[in-house]
């Protein structure tokens, strides 16, 4: 379970590294501001593109902050809400130099191999399907550099938690004519 996208920033390397075969200091997140060379390598970028499904919540009892003890009491407690849901992550993959249309040709069906199911399985992320590759091919100091991208579309479980006041919260009881308890409880 995710709470921000850096969260996955070390499993999507490791990720990326299994798939194209790179070594490590050849898959490099975008941005880094790393120099380009004449060697084969990756750059990749992570994006939560939507939320998908229904999610599902979860409450717990926590201690209340700044809050008035005469007018409240000592025990008086807020909650923290759990928002679980489902994100489409889209990790856009950019492969540089001699070699690349190759990596890229690859990646469509790299889920289908044994290393990178296991290695989806240990990160919790499931497959959802790559785009179309982009040949992106320029001319880089009088020369031709082949550059390629695609985007792999992934589903991760994602959690966002937040404090809610219970201001409005009460106990209260229910019984029948007869003074049976029926239920009790709080709400808010």
């Amino acid at each position: 379970m995710i709470e921000s996208i850096s969260d996955l920033d070390v499993g999507l390397w490791e990720l990326l590294q299994t798939i194209t075969g790179l070594a490590p200091n050849r898959v490099i997140k975008a941005g880094q501001g790393k120099p380009a060379d004449n060697v084969l390598y990756a750059t990749y970028k992570p994006y939560i593109v939507r939320a998908v499904g229904h999610p599902r919540r979860r409450r717990e009892l926590v201690q209340a902050e700044d809050y008035n003890e005469s007018l409240l009491g000592l025990d008086y407690q807020d909650f923290d809400e759990t928002v679980i849901s489902q994100v489409e992550i889209m990790l856009s993959v950019n492969v540089i130099n001699t070699g690349a249309r190759d990596i890229v040709a690859r990646l469509p069906n790299a889920n289908f191999r044994w290393p990178v199911q296991e290695k989806l399985h240990t990160l919790g992320i499931a497959w959802r399907n790559t785009s179309e590759a982009r040949r992106m091919t320029g001319i880089l100091q009088a020369g031709v550099q082949s550059r390629h991208q695609i985007d792999i579309n992934l589903y991760a479980g994602l959690s966002v938690t937040d404090r809610v006041l219970r201001a409005a919260g009460f106990s209260y009881t229910i019984e029948d004519e007869a003074g049976n308890l029926l239920t009790d409880g709080s709400a808010g």
